[in-house]
């Protein structure tokens, strides 16, 4: 009987071993599957965690017009915008129409000679005529201003006209008249002031031996002469010469890139040549030149209303320069220069 009963014992305990083994590649399976699936979640997260995360949009984001697009597409200003804007309050500048800057001249000459003839002004630097300013710029003032403008007026007319040497001549031709006015003017005041003038010496006596200026005030003595203010006239004559230029090329400009744009480019179209690039390059800085020029004619402007001359000499010499100016660039230009007040 007991080897009967070992013998069940061992086939009950064999049943169950290969029982177990049955089940254990089940397990084994089920194992490896989550074992796999706890990969792939922990990938899926790693890979969310890299992604940017969404802003949040607004209630008020969404409520504008547009929504939450419109504010994505809104991007703060960069540093390139500041050119563009730099341009633009240049070219502001010079398109201010000229005969609003004559008026603010008419002003600097009534508000500075009233401040000469009510209060003493007080001595600085540029209430010595013999100052460094006044000796090298203002006293050459035209020879700059022409020699600038020169600089200025053929390249330019160069390239908008196409290099039409006739045209470029007849453009140049402005700054000829415009001397010829400086010249004409200057002697005429000059001669005003030696005929009616009269020499005296430092005791005040009358010294009857020079009857002209120079060689009166070359010996020592002084001249009290009608003396009109060759600095106004030559300041305001310059100033309006020159913004009057400017705002023609400039507008001249636009003109030839707008109907470049709208003639659009042709296949097989040659690029723009070197020289026209260089031209309009060297254009631009003679026009940052001029304005700082105009800069400094306004200030010395202001100097001599505030330090020289008489309120009746200096309105004189300024409606001078005035006429001038009106004359041919408002008068005779429009007829020679269509396009100058188109």
């Amino acid at each position: 009987m007991a080897p009967s009963s070992t013998s069940k014992g061992r086939g009950t305990a064999a049943k169950k071993n290969t029982s177990r083994n049955s089940k254990s590649p089940n397990r084994r399976k089920h194992a490896s599957t989550s074992d796999t699936n706890n990969a792939v979640n922990s990938t899926e997260q790693s890979r969310k965690r890299q992604l940017p995360k969404k802003s949040a949009v607004s209630k008020e984001e969404q409520s504008r017009p547009g929504g939450a697009d419109a504010s994505k597409t809104k991007q703060p200003p960069t540093t390139r915008t500041r050119p563009n804007m730099r341009r633009n309050i240049v070219r502001e500048f010079v398109l201010l129409n000229p005969m609003k800057k004559a008026l603010v001249y008419l002003a600097i000459v009534l508000v500075g000679s009233t401040i000469y003839e009510v209060t003493t002004p007080p001595k600085t630097l540029f209430a010595d005529k013999n100052n460094y300013l006044n000796q090298y710029f203002v006293k050459w003032s035209w020879g700059w201003t022409l020699s600038a403008l020169s600089l200025y007026i053929i390249p330019s007319s160069f390239v908008v006209r196409k290099g039409d040497i006739k045209r470029i001549a007849k453009d140049y031709f402005r700054l000829l008249v415009g001397t010829a006015q400086w010249f004409c003017w200057v002697k005429l005041f000059f001669w005003i002031e030696d005929l009616t003038g009269e020499c005296y010496d430092i005791n005040g006596e009358k010294y009857t031996r020079h009857t002209t200026k120079y060689p009166c005030v070359k010996a020592g003595h002084m001249w009290d002469g009608i003396d009109i203010s060759g600095h106004t006239f030559l300041l305001t004559h310059c100033s309006l010469i020159i913004f009057e230029e400017l705002h023609y090329y400039l507008k001249l400009f636009e003109a030839t890139r707008k109907l470049g744009k709208s003639k659009g480019k042709k296949k097989g179209q040659p690029k723009k040549d070197l020289l026209t690039s260089a031209l309009n390059g060297f254009s631009q800085c003679m026009m940052l030149v001029l304005l700082l020029m105009t800069l400094l004619w306004e200030f010395m402007l202001i100097c001599t209303q505030i330090y020289f001359h008489t309120i009746g000499h200096k309105i004189f010499a300024f409606v001078i320069s005035l006429i001038n100016w009106l004359v041919t660039y408002r008068v005779v230009y429009k007829k020679l220069y269509p396009d100058m007040h188109s």
